[in-house]
């Protein structure tokens, strides 16, 4: 089985997400999504995140929490992905990597296009507005 992972940031601050722009050199290329990836064998989940997140971004910023949110597991069983959200303070400037060619921070009633297909699933689930004013609400 394949397992991977990938966080959604959530400044307080701001109320805003954190999304990427997926670049021409990885799959689903041109799409809004976390950040994330493979996780490797003899990792734990949450370090297998802050690993692609310090690959992806140059750092892992200070946080105050890590919210899982998602679990996908694919219909044959052989891919498993993990979606946490990452409670940051403020927003802040990645570094990108050549696997994301832009970022934003962006309202969560006004998310960019197009998303990846499971970065849509988890942000546009019916659950995923309530449980986040949720978050905002008990986290300020």
């Amino acid at each position: 089985m394949i397992q991977a992972g990938g966080a959604v940031f959530v400044s307080l601050d701001t109320k805003r997400v954190c999304l990427f722009l997926r670049s021409s050199k990885v799959s689903n290329p041109s799409t809004w999504g976390f950040v994330g990836g493979k996780i490797n064998p003899g990792e734990t989940i949450i370090n297998g995140i802050y690993r692609e997140i310090n690959e992806e971004m140059n750092f892992i910023p200070p946080h105050s929490k890590i919210l899982p949110i998602d679990v996908y597991k694919s219909s044959d069983n052989k891919f498993i992905y993990y979606s946490v959200i990452i409670l940051v303070k403020n927003e802040f400037n990645p570094v990108l990597n050549h696997e994301n060619s832009g970022y934003g921070w962006f309202d969560i009633n006004s998310l960019p296009k197009p998303l990846h297909a499971g970065a849509k699933t988890v942000l546009l689930h019916k659950d995923f507005k309530k449980n986040f004013i949720q978050i905002l609400a008990d986290n300020s």
